[in-house]
């Protein structure tokens, strides 16, 4: 009797402690003393049986119980919400029962009813409590949704959540979301930019970047002027690279009097460098240069000469800006016997 005794006295606490708080250190020690209690003698068993219904049920009750009470605490929050707007407005009963109906489906208009009905009592203060509250709850959502798509990364992700929330989004609840969003568009923004850079840093024809450019525009416009002033310079910058890519291959695939007619393309991609700001831009000047005007230019020169022709006119002219006269002898020759030849036109 000793040890029966010795386990009931170890069993009794830990379920009353189960039954009572349920909290998982008291189901544990419940759960124990149960195991203890099982591996007495057969005369015992039926204590360990009732044991571990008890504890059981006790476990069932601690998960359910609180998903039961907020699930009810909300529906009852939904009624009452709706139920004191109708009294407060004379809003019709019809359309009372689907705006409860409506507030039990979504879970965030349930958070808003809860704590509407916690701000306030009276009809003025329910209708100032459910604007704020509603623009509070509406931050919070997409904040919640916002920190698990960085971690994974998902840029897109995050710009598309913020870009929904504020078509959504009432007047006082613009500048909230945009101030909970600021910080994710730019991890956004540099992530996006990073692709731009490798793709215009790649070897010919590596890739695209993760992003069409009117979607690092539009996240960058909403980050300021200094920042989408950088992204069009981004832009003008991998379309340049394009630009050159593409006058490579069309150069690789012709000779003779065929290059000739890629000199207005090879120009138009010098005059777009020129008006990009950047360094990266100021560095690819001096060998579009030579392309153009040396490398196409002696091709031009070699067909028009001795004539001065206004397309080489405008050869020489681009030699004598970009300071290229002396870098090429069959082009110094072509420009010499033309000279002499005739005025080019101006």
């Amino acid at each position: 009797m000793d040890r029966l005794d010795e386990a009931l006295a170890r069993t009794s606490p830990g379920i009353s402690h189960a039954l009572g708080y349920t909290e998982p250190v008291a189901l544990a020690q419940a759960w124990a003393a149960c195991y203890f209690a099982a591996v007495q003698p057969r005369v015992r068993r039926l204590v360990f049986r009732l044991c571990l219904a008890l504890v059981s049920l006790a476990i069932v009750a601690s998960i359910a119980a609180p998903m039961l009470v907020k699930t009810y605490r909300d529906r009852n929050a939904c009624e009452d919400m709706w139920t004191k707007a109708q009294r407060c407005n004379g809003l019709p009963q019809a359309d009372v029962d689907k705006l409860i109906a409506s507030c039990e489906a979504d879970p965030l208009t349930s958070e808003v009813a809860s704590r509407t009905l916690a701000c306030g009592k009276t009809c003025s203060q329910l209708d100032a409590c459910f604007d704020e509250v509603q623009d509070e709850v509406y931050v919070e959502k997409i904040e919640s949704r916002l920190a698990p798509l960085a971690i994974e990364h998902d840029w897109a992700g995050i710009e598309l959540a913020c870009r929904l929330a504020e078509d959504r989004a009432q007047a006082g609840q613009l500048e909230p979301i945009a101030e909970r969003c600021a910080p994710y568009r730019s991890q956004v923004y540099e992530a996006w930019a990073a692709s731009f850079v490798a793709a215009r840093d790649a070897p010919r024809h590596a890739g695209d970047p993760d992003v069409r450019e009117r979607e690092l525009l539009r996240v960058a416009e909403r980050l300021g002027p200094d920042v989408h002033a950088r992204a069009r310079t981004l832009v003008r910058e991998l379309d340049a690279r394009r630009q050159r890519d593409s006058l490579d291959d069309k150069l690789r695939n012709s000779t003779g009097r065929v290059r000739t007619r890629w000199f207005s393309r090879c120009t138009k991609l010098l005059d777009d460098l020129g008006q990009t700001d950047s360094d990266w831009a100021r560095a690819q000047l001096e060998p579009t240069a030579r392309l153009c005007f040396v490398e196409l230019g002696a091709a031009i020169l070699d067909a028009d000469a001795p004539r001065c022709t206004r397309r080489a006119a405008e050869v020489i002219a681009g030699l004598e800006a970009h300071a290229l006269l002396g870098h090429g002898e069959a082009v110094d020759a072509r420009v010499a016997e033309i000279r002499e030849a005739e005025p080019c036109p101006e």
